[in-house]
């Protein structure tokens, strides 16, 4: 099947422009030099549609690239202004962002072991696969790394690391920021020119640190692990992406079990303090300074992250904010908010600026920033709403409604699936896929049951 959503390839057309690093708001007069160049991560900033009635375009069940009985990792997808892709099994399927249509297909040489969450400007993501079919986790031989176009599943590269091999898939991961792809394993990372294939630089189990999570985009965050293995020093550093050099480190505090990169532009850090539950979330400041501490109380405030590389979800944040969904309240209560979004203050770590509520047994949940606005679900019984919330008016404007069905599952609950609404188009997928065995008619019940929902515009 297929992954997440992101980026397109013009500045202003169709239902979104972009903002990159350096671009300021977006307005028009930039500069030669503050252009995007194709190795750059951009983000979409969504256009008011003429409607915001919206449509199932289509949905999708596991295809053969998985067998019956078999339950396949499928991470990753990612979405342009013209197609949308997706991994099923051992391979890509790229299908046209408006109808759904098939438009390409990448053969991997095994299952997918990890895969960046982000798409360039200029179309291009990354990948690291099985050598073969069936050798992970039997034999955890998780050691090609591979990159494609988006646009035309074209495959630029393959590398094999003959270091990584011997590391299970939710010991390794990827990811892009400035024209590189970033890999870690067990006992190492390396870095590839995206375009090329080009190695930059690697680490091995020599080193004094090991880089055991990256967080990419317009920046790369490693998380490293020093010294003893039963109890290293754990540190975040930002690296430089075309040599892995350390710019700064911050050493996170004794006794944090698991550790995560939420944002690099701003750096976030959701930290795990005794369980497998982010407890805590750290803002840095751009020298890699303490700049606040935010406690999440418990669960009060929601962001579910892992396993893997990069899968934190139901956050959004600008330089200055952290936007995160309440805990829903009494499922049952018919007068209250199911919750509500509030922003931090990433300066003090304590809540500021206007609260969007949520409506009775519709709760909310951020996706993504877009602009300065934030990009946010409302989940009904058999409706979903996408929402543009203005922190600075407190205004809640519905940019899509679509329907839900029976069988969604998990698909709908966007702390849990691939949810990217990009382009005016939304796209829900799952990082893990089962076909059902087959029954002694030999027929495979459930068959039907959808893994991929797309839904756009009403025409």
């Amino acid at each position: 099947m297929v992954t997440v959503v992101a980026v397109a390839l013009a500045v202003l057309a169709g239902t979104g422009w972009f903002l990159w690093p350096g671009s300021g708001s977006g307005d028009d007069g930039k500069s030669a030099a503050s252009a995007p160049k194709a190795g750059d991560v951009v983000t979409t900033v969504e256009k008011e549609p003429k409607t915001p009635e919206g449509e199932l375009i289509a949905e999708m069940v596991p295809g053969d690239d998985i067998p019956p009985g078999v339950t396949a990792r499928t991470p990753g997808s990612w979405a342009t202004k013209d197609t949308y892709a997706k991994s099923d099994g051992g391979a890509v399927y790229g299908h046209h962002a408006k109808n759904a249509k098939q438009k390409w297909r990448l053969q991997l040489p095994g299952e997918i072991c990890a895969a960046s969450r982000h798409v360039t400007f200029g179309g291009m993501t990354a990948v690291v696969t099985e050598e073969k079919f069936g050798t992970a986790p039997a034999e955890e031989s998780c050691a090609e790394v591979i990159a494609f176009d988006v646009n035309t599943g074209k495959q630029l590269w393959r590398k094999h690391i003959e270091q990584a091999e011997g590391s299970p898939p939710f010991m390794l991961g990827v990811t892009v920021s400035q024209g590189v792809a970033a890999v870690t394993w067990v006992e190492g990372s390396s870095a590839f020119d995206l375009a090329t294939g080009k190695q930059r630089w690697t680490k091995n189990a020599a080193s004094t640190c090991r880089d055991t999570d990256f967080g990419g985009g317009p920046e790369l965050v490693a998380i490293a692990h020093c010294g003893d293995y039963d109890a290293p020093v754990v540190k975040a550093q930002k690296l430089n992406p075309l040599t892995g050099e350390a710019e700064w480190t911050y050493r996170v505090s004794p006794g944090i079990k698991q550790v995560e990169v939420l944002s690099t532009e701003p750096t976030l850090l959701g930290l795990s303090a005794g369980d497998a539950l982010t407890t805590d979330i750290v803002a840095l400041d751009d020298n890699g300074k303490l700049r606040s501490l935010i406690r999440l109380e418990d669960g009060k405030y929601r962001v579910r992250c892992g396993p893997g590389m990069e899968q934190c979800r139901g956050y959004a944040a600008t330089r200055d904010t952290l936007y995160l969904g309440t805990k829903e309240g009494d499922a049952l209560d018919l007068d209250s908010p199911a919750n509500e979004i509030v922003g931090f203050d990433l300066d003090t770590g304590k809540i500021r600026g206007k609260r969007f509520p949520a409506r009775p047994l519709a709760p909310l949940a951020p996706l993504r920033m877009s602009g300065d606005k934030v990009i946010a679900q409302r989940s009904f019984a058999h409706t979903g709403v996408i929402l543009s919330l203005d922190p600075a008016t407190g205004e809640q404007k519905v940019l899509m409604i679509y329907p839900k069905g029976d069988d969604d599952g998990m698909l709908n609950d966007v702390y849990r699936s691939e949810a990217l609404y990009e382009h005016g188009r939304l796209f829900l997928s799952e990082n893990m896929m089962e076909r059902p065995p087959k029954n002694k008619k030999g027929e495979v019940p459930d068959a039907d049951k959808p893994v991929i929902l797309i839904f756009g515009p009403a025409l």
